[in-house]
């Protein structure tokens, strides 16, 4: 019986050809079908059959970390929703007095030391079947009962602080919309958001709140 031996074709040289500004590899190879080249179009060659391209990488090495500030309550922004229900939110702060702001801007100060000591809540313009109250918690008085919109929670020129607040919605459309809400407290900064009726702030720690920030939604 014949035995044929299976024949392997002899492979093709290998060069390697840096590029992106490599320096070639000056290690003497003993091997004369593997040639390493610093031109692809050498002069007095073999001919090339396979050529694998190593690219060079660049690094940058000035790479810098953007910070995003934090803009859940800072100044009035230019990024508020576009399908957000109006409002005008009255606040009275300690030695400035009324001040009146829309929804989703930050209504107070922060770091001051001046206290909210009476707020009201409007929904403007009106969505019909749409309203809300709120709530308040007084130092020296404690929590006021909810209160419909257009009514002042707390008190105005008698050096009492509001600690805390909450917001809900009523109405038959209430449930077709949710109400957010955050304050600044002494002490303790930018409280997270709050909604539909939960309560921000703190109780009987004569902590003031300075500032708040009240904005409504259609639910999706």
């Amino acid at each position: 019986t014949n035995t044929q031996k299976s024949t392997v074709p002899s492979l093709p040289p290998l060069i390697v050809v840096p590029s992106g500004g490599a320096e070639p590899n000056q290690t003497a190879i003993d091997d004369p079908d593997v040639m390493i080249l610093e031109d692809p179009t050498p002069i007095n060659t073999k001919p090339v059959d396979e050529i694998i391209i190593v690219p060079g990488v660049e690094v940058s090495q000035n790479s810098s970390t953007v910070e995003r500030p934090n803009t859940m309550l800072g100044e009035t922004t230019n990024q508020k929703s576009a399908v957000s229900v109006g409002l005008k939110v009255l606040v009275h702060i300690q030695n400035i007095g009324d001040r009146i702001f829309a929804g989703q801007e930050y209504a107070g100060t922060r770091g001051q030391g001046f206290r909210v000591e009476a707020f009201q809540i409007n929904i403007e313009p009106s969505i019909p079947g749409l309203n809300l109250e709120y709530m308040a918690h007084v130092s020296d008085i404690g929590d006021t009962p909810w209160l419909e919109a257009g009514k002042l929670a707390g008190e105005r020129g008698k050096a009492r602080r509001i600690e805390g607040f909450a917001v809900r919605l009523t109405g038959i459309q209430a449930g077709n919309y949710d109400v957010f809400y955050t304050a600044h407290v002494q002490n303790m900064g930018d409280l997270p958001v709050y909604s539909n009726g939960a309560y921000c702030g703190t109780r009987n720690q004569a902590l003031r709140v300075e500032g708040i920030k009240v904005w409504i939604e259609p639910k999706n």
